[in-house]
């Protein structure tokens, strides 16, 4: 490993190259990230890319649900397996409070190695949570558990529980939208989204986050068979993002039914 490396001035946590040893620079690195938690997504790429190892990342950095859920990137390459062992134990444990990001970093995990019936189980044990936005999420990571279980009547179920503790919530609109389709509810799914761009709308999102959910929109539609709806939820997901890929195929496959 050379010595040239890249440290953190942990008064300000602004990264710069400086000259260490590997050993002080995961020492200034984890400084950092106790000053403020906000860093430790960046300190985790920052230490892969001059190639440590998951764990002695997981070593170094002060255990927080903050650390936990930036330490997801680093068992990316590590293997998922072992990121999800530790999040269990942190949490089964208590030794770390579960937060929303923290959920979703471990339903990711768990999904993506096709394991939602341990997902599943790890989330009962888990809760309820007395937090609105933990206990959201934490419905919200049953429901796609429930979805890749084959079981979209249940998933729905645990989306709109979600939804309704968190009406706020612009992921769980979107995902009571995507779990409602998956239940041949579009009619319902329609409904969510449309609450989803509402929750944008008043919070200036970008507009691709909105053209996304035009597109959803327009997806549904489609499975309603209202074909002049669709195409004008795809030219308004044009509008906000005109190289949407999806919309632009079909925006061009109804026109050609049409004529």
């Amino acid at each position: 490993m050379p010595r040239a490396f890249l440290s953190s001035k942990p008064s300000s946590a602004s990264c710069c190259c400086a000259w260490a040893t590997p050993r002080r620079a995961l020492g200034y690195l984890a400084r950092s990230v106790e000053l403020d938690p906000a860093n430790a997504e960046r300190v985790v790429r920052l230490t892969l890319a001059h190639g440590f190892r998951a764990e002695r990342i997981r070593e170094a950095l002060p255990q927080s649900a903050t650390t936990l859920t930036a330490m997801r990137l680093a068992f990316e390459h590590d293997g998922r397996e072992r990121y999800l062992e530790w999040v269990e134990t942190a949490l089964d444990g208590a030794t770390v409070a579960a937060t929303d990001e923290l959920l979703w970093a471990y339903a990711d995990g768990a999904l993506g190695i096709g394991q939602p019936a341990r997902l599943a189980e790890h989330l009962n044990g888990w809760g309820p949570f007395d937090d609105v936005e933990t206990e959201s999420s934490r419905l919200m990571q049953h429901a796609r558990a429930s979805r890749h279980l084959g079981q979209p009547d249940q998933a729905l179920a645990w989306a709109r529980r979600a939804h309704a503790l968190a009406p706020e919530s612009q992921r769980a609109a979107r995902l009571l939208g995507d779990v409602a389709r998956a239940a041949s509810r579009p009619d319902l799914a329609i409904e969510a989204y449309r609450h989803g761009l509402g929750l944008l709308a008043r919070r200036n999102a970008a507009p691709r986050q909105r053209a996304f959910l035009y597109r959803r929109i327009g997806e549904a539609q489609e499975e309603l068979n209202r074909a002049d709806l669709a195409y004008d939820a795809y030219v308004k997901a044009l509008e906000l993002h005109p190289e949407e890929p999806h919309a632009l195929r079909r925006t061009a496959a109804l026109v050609g039914k049409k004529n």
